[in-house]
């Protein structure tokens, strides 16, 4: 069978599915961020009480020769190492990430207990105060939404942000409908491009700064996550999207952050942010998806996971390895039009790298054959979708320049004009 992190017979592959993220995550390699190295060991303990005394967990002291580290954290990956970096390289600490693969802290030094990871609130993108109240304090047929929803069929933007401003002058400052009003003028911000004002909505529904159910404080970190990815704010994000997994009841919401996680994961393993990590650290994080959802109950959220997986090996120059992912995603997610279209480029690239340039075409070429007419079929940037088939057109031309191959491209030309008539 081929290399597949989901495939086959769905039961019997999520046992074995389970039992290998057991292992992954068992020989994960931790990473931790180093706020002093010292050759004075009590310099080194005095250090571990400051930061905990700050608010971070776990601080231990380990050893590196003849000098003591104290290190904050231990991390799947580099993005809240990161974060911590950033913040304590700014008080004049050392802020170097250290991985801590086969470093063990000093016995006699440790804290006693196996601690959570916690950086203090001061430190975090988004500080969550009060309690969310129950999502069963909101009813959802009460006659304000119903009204709401009924002005949506035929009221301006203006006439739709008056009504729910009426509603926070209006309602008590205990009543949920407060935050299910900044929750929707978040959305009709987002409809007029007013960034500022919808981030400004969503964080006051995710920090509960009014009265709000669980759900709606949810749906207002996970937009507010959303937004920042879409400015380019990875480490904002990731930390949103790690409170977003820490407050939803949702499985199905979990899983959706962590393949954010994993996407920008990959990102910064390739280069953003300055770089750091790796791919491997992506891979992990994608099967992380697994302890939330399946294939059968969240597809597109595991179809993008998967073909992440499978472009880590593209990205790694393994062309054999991803030649096998490719096949084995396309066969299993044929319905995810947006997944399996840029899955064929990574396939088809892959096979022409391992000497099938034939092949290759041929798996570009179906990228031609899909239907992108419905909204959410293609992946884009900035709101705006890939055209799926232009990018399918400038691999084919690559590929036969390289190969000296004329002939595919006066075919095309006759097929699909508009893509290759300008095709040397």
């Amino acid at each position: 069978m081929k290399n597949c992190i989901l495939y086959g017979d769905l039961k019997v592959m999520l046992i074995i599915i389970t039992i290998f993220l057991v292992s992954v995550l068992s020989m994960a390699s931790p990473y931790g961020v180093e706020a002093l190295k010292t050759p004075n060991r009590e310099d080194a303990i005095s250090k571990k009480e400051e930061m905990i005394n700050l608010g971070y967990a776990p601080v231990d002291i380990y050893r590196d020769g003849v000098m003591y580290q104290v290190i904050i954290g231990k991390y799947d990956d580099v993005l809240t190492p990161k974060l911590i970096m950033e913040k304590i390289k700014g008080r004049g600490l050392s802020g170097n990430i250290i991985s801590l693969y086969e470093k063990a802290p000093i016995a006699e030094l440790f804290t006693g207990k196996v601690l959570p990871n916690q950086i203090p609130d001061s430190d975090k993108y988004i500080c969550i105060k009060n309690t969310a109240m129950l999502d069963s304090a909101f009813i959802e047929t009460r006659s304000e939404v119903q009204e709401f929803d009924q002005m949506t069929k035929n009221r301006t933007i203006p006439e739709l942000e008056s009504y729910v401003q009426n509603i926070l002058d209006t309602k008590p400052m205990d009543d949920p409908i407060r935050g299910w009003a900044l929750l929707k003028n978040g959305y009709l911000q987002y409809k007029k491009n007013n960034k500022e004002s919808m981030k400004e909505s969503f964080r006051a529904i995710a920090e509960r700064k009014v009265a709000v159910t669980k759900k709606h404080s949810c749906e207002g970190l996970m937009r507010l996550g959303l937004a920042a990815a879409g400015e380019k704010k990875k480490l904002e994000s990731y930390q949103l999207f790690e409170e977003l997994k820490n407050q939803t009841e949702s499985n199905i919401q979990k899983a959706f952050a962590q393949v954010q996680q994993a996407g920008i994961i990959m990102e910064v393993a390739r280069g953003a942010e300055g770089g750091a990590g790796t791919l491997e650290d992506c891979r992990k994080a994608c099967m992380k998806v697994l302890t939330y959802t399946t294939p059968e109950e969240a597809k597109q959220t595991c179809a993008t996971a998967e073909l992440m997986y499978f472009e880590t090996f593209y990205y790694e120059g393994k062309y054999n390895e991803a030649v096998d992912l490719g096949w084995d995603f396309i066969a299993k997610y044929a319905d995810q039009t947006r997944e399996v279209s840029m899955a064929l480029h990574f396939l088809g690239i892959s096979i022409d790298k391992v000497g099938n340039y034939q092949e290759a075409l041929d798996v570009l070429k179906r990228t031609f054959d899909m239907d992108f007419s419905s909204k959410g079929t293609a992946f884009g940037q900035n709101g705006v979708p890939f055209d799926m088939k232009a990018k399918a057109s400038e691999w084919i031309k690559y590929l036969s320049y390289k190969n000296n191959d004329a002939t595919i491209i006066e075919e095309m030309k006759k097929l699909y004009p508009e893509y290759f008539n300008n095709s040397k």
